[in-house]
């Protein structure tokens, strides 16, 4: 091989390598916009993040409040149930209290059934007992009437 025939080998390989070199060169400056780009979109997400971290120390701090009102709220209920057993207790009282009322009102109604019926029982005798005072009375005038004559 001759050294012109070898100059345009190394040539057409430089040639080549050139062409390489280029378009390695052209990947890399494509991979350098992408990385661009990613860097871009890392810094966007860094923002979102900051602000996510943000909404949720917000959230943190509602959910915070929202236990106090919790709390709170189970203290009312915890109070309330005291004063329905409470009022329960009332309704039971109240209930036994009724019933006796109740007793002693059937009572009264019985008693005064009984009483009802002795003074019937007791016009009846009276009724009787003016059936005969009239009649003695009336023999009483026939024999006035009879002796005055």
């Amino acid at each position: 091989m001759n050294s012109e025939d070898f100059q345009s080998l190394i040539l057409k390989e430089l040639k080549m390598l050139n062409t390489k070199f280029e378009e390695v060169n052209g990947r890399i400056d494509e991979l350098d916009g992408k990385i661009v780009k990613l860097d871009g979109r890392i810094d966007e997400l860094d923002g979102k993040i900051v602000k996510l971290d943000g909404r949720i120390d917000e959230l943190d701090g509602k959910i915070v409040k929202l236990d106090g009102k919790v709390d709170k709220l189970d203290g009312r209920v915890d109070r309330l149930e005291i004063r329905v057993d409470r009022l329960e207790e009332r309704q039971i009282v109240m209930e036994k209290r009724q019933n006796e009322i109740y007793q002693v009102v059937r009572a009264i109604e019985h008693s005064n059934e009984i009483g009802k019926s002795e003074i019937d029982e007791q016009r009846y005798k009276v009724s009787k007992h003016e059936g005969t005072f009239k009649k003695i009375a009336k023999v009483i005038d026939e024999e006035i009437t009879v002796s005055n004559l």
